[in-house]
């Protein structure tokens, strides 16, 4: 009934983006730490909207953008994580909208909650069985235990017994390597503890069982001098050392012994040596042994060392007590014997003394290091002394002489005159009696001559005899004071002296005898009268006996 015709809306017809709204849900309302969770955000139109939205949907926990966005697929959008710490998290997520529908967001109700993941700790040993100062490792390895994840961080605490001994990080593998060379002797359990972090709940602590042996010790003897001297200071340097695998510097004491006899004990230093100073070894070769008793960390060991020890050189000196002497002058001649650096000690033994290469006495024994000799019979001159030391068990022979020798000179003389008569008379027969000694520190018994003078008149020349003694007999001196001298003419071993003598001589009490030629006589016969005049004794007419 009626005919087609066309019409239009006037101004159009507005049709404006459906409003969104978004669902966000989790696959597990709770987790732990490493453990995978996904989160799903399910876009949907708003009535009366309708339809699927399209684009993306960004991710964001705690406000920060998890990833790249997820595309919607029929209207989901989903991302898997396992990276999440521990803890409660804030997950919104923002729709950003298409052509036909608006933008939105939303937020997991609740939170995502994360909780520490639980770990499980492994512990090796690099050896079950060590030494004293052996390194060792202990490794300490902490996994997460399913369906926890990922690497613990953090450190692991490692004790022997009730005492730590250390710790260490663990590094991106979850290891912890504890190297050790400090563990004493013993067996003792080795324990690793993880103690957790933000992320991971400790682990159970986990234990092996170690041993630690003492450690072995090798002991050197070292000499120096190699062949001392009798009485040379020996340095015996003793180094305890420990045997690989070992290490350390071990401590305690050690002592030193000769055959059985103990010379001496030290304690080890910081560096595991003991440096001992001797002086009184024996000449000859004997064996030195070192023994170390060891300590709480290792073993005890020994060494021995072949010791030789050689005599000492001596040097001697001789000195004489007076030199210059004079004849007959008793000198001491000292020998001194020493020992020649680096021996030291007193010599003992015997001496010989020697003059001219003549030997004097009997050899005489050292006293002090040294021996002496008295001479007295030493001729005027120079002579060689001489001392000869014959060595004994630890000091070689040595000799030595007087240096510039020993001078003998003439021995000074005293003479004295002594007169039979103080106050003779005319021809009284009178004896001189003359005495040459020796003027100290001289001795002996002058010879040779003594010359007599009466003023500058030599009146005779007499022979000193054994007790130094000559004599001689004037009756013929005259009237008045008289000096007489008495010179004695030295010999080989005495210088001359004079000595002098006042004497007075008197006159002679005389006497008269007279005589007859005839008695009686006749008156007138010739008569001869005789008048004899003689000395009275001890006077007498004047002659030489």
């Amino acid at each position: 009934n009626f005919k087609v015709s066309n019409g239009a809306l006037a101004s159009g017809q507005l049709v404006n983006k459906a409003n969104t709204n978004i669902t966000v849900t989790s696959s597990a309302a709770a987790t732990v730490y490493g453990q995978t969770v996904t989160f799903n955000a399910r876009v949907a139109a708003v009535a009366p909207g309708a339809g699927i939205p399209t684009g993306v949907v960004r991710f964001k926990t705690n406000g920060v953008l998890i990833g790249a966005p997820s595309s919607l697929i029929d209207g989901s959008a989903t991302i898997s994580l396992n990276n999440l710490s521990a803890g409660v998290h804030e997950i919104t997520t923002e729709y950003t909208g298409d052509s036909n529908f608006n933008s939105s967001a939303s937020t997991l109700p609740g939170g995502q909650l994360v909780r520490k993941a639980d770990t499980k700790a492994t512990l090796t040993t690099s050896a079950a069985t060590a030494v004293y100062g052996q390194p060792l490792t202990f490794t300490a390895i902490v996994a997460a235990i399913p369906p926890g994840g990922g690497t613990p961080t953090g450190s692991v605490v490692f004790s022997r017994g009730e005492h730590e001994i250390g710790s260490a990080m663990l590094d991106a593998t979850g290891k912890a390597v504890l190297p050790i060379a400090t563990l004493q002797p013993g067996t003792t359990p080795i324990t690793a503890n993880f103690r957790g972090d933000v992320n991971f709940n400790p682990s159970a602590p986990i234990s092996l069982a170690q041993t630690i042996n003492k450690a072995e010790t090798k002991t050197t003897i070292a000499l120096a001098p190699n062949t001392p001297v009798f009485g040379q200071e020996l340095t015996v340097t003793v180094t305890v050392a420990a045997v690989a695998p070992g290490v350390g510097a071990p401590t305690g004491m050690i002592s030193l012994k000769r055959g059985t006899q103990t010379l001496a004990g030290s304690s080890l230093d910081a560096t595991g040596k003991a440096v001992l100073k001797l002086t009184d070894l024996l000449v000859g070769s004997s064996e030195l042994s070192v023994a170390y008793g060891g300590d709480d960390n290792f073993n005890a060991s020994a060494a021995t060392a072949t010791q030789r020890v050689l005599k000492a050189d001596t040097g001697t000196l001789v000195t004489a007590s007076g030199n210059p002497a004079v004849f007959g002058q008793p000198i001491v001649f000292s020998a001194k014997v020493s020992a020649v650096a680096p021996g030291t000690g007193t010599p003992t033994g015997t001496v010989s003394f020697k003059a001219d290469g003549r030997a004097v006495g009997a050899a005489v024994g050292l006293t002090g290091g040294t021996a002496t000799v008295t001479i007295n019979n030493l001729t005027v001159g120079k002579h060689t002394i001489a001392a000869d030391y014959v060595g004994d068990a630890n000091f070689n022979v040595s000799a030595g002489s007087l240096t510039d020798g020993q001078n003998i000179n003439k021995a000074e003389t005293v003479t004295a005159v002594v007169t039979s008569e103080s106050a003779p008379v005319f021809g009284q027969l009178i004896t001189l009696t003359v005495t040459v000694t020796v003027a100290a520190p001289g001795a002996g018994v002058p010879t040779g001559t003594v010359t007599y003078k009466v003023g500058a008149v030599t009146i005779g020349l007499g022979s000193i005899d054994r007790a130094g003694k000559t004599t001689i007999m004037l009756n013929n001196l005259a009237v008045g004071q008289h000096s007489i001298t008495a010179t004695y003419n030295g010999d080989g071993n005495f210088n001359p002296s004079t000595g002098t003598l006042a004497q007075s001589v008197n006159k002679a009490d005389t006497q008269v005898t007279v005589a007859t030629s005839a008695s009686p006589t006749e008156i007138g016969e010739p008569v001869t009268f005789t008048g004899i005049i003689s000395p009275v004794a001890p006077g007498a007419a004047s002659r030489r006996v």
